[in-house]
């Protein structure tokens, strides 16, 4: 009994452990994507040149 509870817990935490890795690789891939889209920002009202 204690041998089967040990292998349920050691299965999830193989799952979580996977989960965790796809996130990381999910923002190393997303990272460069999302800096490149933010160099082309429109300007803000506050820096447009008031007349």
């Amino acid at each position: 009994m204690e041998n089967a509870l040990f292998e349920l817990r050691q299965e999830e935490i193989r799952t979580q452990t996977r989960n965790i890795e796809r996130k990381i690789a999910n923002v190393t891939i997303n990272k460069p994507i999302q800096e490149q889209q933010q160099q082309p920002q429109p300007l803000n009202n506050a820096e447009l040149p008031t007349n």
